[in-house]
């Protein structure tokens, strides 16, 4: 009898345990961005934050024909990590990340975060090759188990490429190592940006701020938060010699300079117009010729650092 209660025992705890082990996997392991300040803020933007000071997850804008949930994109960046790694893909990012990095301890951490498309969906068609990397999408950090962003996968929003059956449920995601120099970018929430845009400006923000993907790049390093001011401020940009009056400034990384990877606050340039494309031969998928992609209405197209001017002229 003893031996039977035993045996029963050691099978429940064996099935806690491997409930709890499997449950570890994907528990929020990274450092955790503390709730806003509702002084940065505006009442209308304040009026946005939930019960515990955060803003709501970001939601995919109209227009997707196939759009993926969250649940949905970080349980497919899971089952890409654990099937997909080899060792091809383990020296790749160990070169971006300048170290060897464990892919099987790694475990999901902090909070998943959608980027929003420089494009408009709705004027690609179906055949365009780089739809499925052109579209919005989701970012799942790897942490170590220290807690440490390692590894970042992004998943597009939509599920496939929509001219063809989607041959690979695997298609058009992308895992890159965090460089050592953008160590803490994948902690970049919109919580911090708004810190990071306040203390820069002097100005309180108007609204929840926005992240998005320039132009066709889909790395983490690339993404950035569109971020509305309460009030304009005056500024000259440090690379064109431009004289600006912004409503709206963006915090994230300028790949122009090579000397800091830091988040910062930088001035948007180059916005679509309602005549504004863009034309690139960028061939991601083997095709070949120049494909006509149309910017959103307002996208910025690049950023440069600024120095705020007390008055305007």
């Amino acid at each position: 009898m003893r031996t039977r209660r035993s045996i029963r025992l050691l099978t429940v705890v064996s099935l806690v345990s491997a409930l709890l082990i499997s449950a570890s996997c994907n528990e929020s392991v990274g450092p955790e961005e503390s709730a806003l300040d509702s002084t940065l803020l505006t009442p209308d933007a304040a009026a946005l934050l939930d019960a515990k000071g955060y803003f709501p997850r970001q939601q995919p804008l109209p227009g997707y024909a196939s759009p993926r949930s969250y649940a949905s994109a970080a349980a497919l960046a899971d089952a890409y990590l654990a099937s997909e790694v080899d060792s091809v893909m383990a020296l790749s990012f160990k070169l971006e990340r300048g170290e060897a990095i464990d892919v099987p301890s790694l475990r999901r951490c902090g909070r998943p975060q959608y980027a929003e498309s420089a494009y408009e969906v709705s004027a690609m068609t179906a055949s365009q090759p780089g739809r499925q990397y052109l579209v919005g999408r989701f970012f799942f950090s790897y942490c170590s188990r220290a807690g440490e962003a390692l590894l970042t996968v992004t998943v597009p929003i939509e599920a496939s490429l929509l001219s063809a059956p989607d041959t690979s449920r695997f298609r058009g995601i992308i895992a890159r190592g965090v460089p050592l120099e953008i160590a803490d970018l994948p902690a970049l929430t919109a919580e911090r940006a708004v810190r990071i845009a306040a203390a820069r400006t002097g100005r309180r923000v108007a609204g929840a701020p926005q992240f998005v993907l320039p132009r066709f790049d889909s790395f983490i390093d690339h993404a950035r938060w569109i971020v509305p001011l309460e009030s304009p401020i005056y500024v000259y940009g440090m690379r064109t010699a431009e004289y600006d009056t912004l409503t709206n400034v963006m915090v994230g990384i300028d790949l122009f300079d090579t000397w800091t990877f830091a988040p910062r606050v930088l001035r948007p340039r180059l916005r679509a117009t309602l005549l504004t494309r863009t034309d690139t031969n960028y061939n991601l998928l083997g095709g070949g010729g120049d494909m006509i992609y149309i910017a959103r209405l307002g996208m910025p197209r690049g950023v440069e650092s600024f120095t705020v001017l007390s008055t305007p002229d």
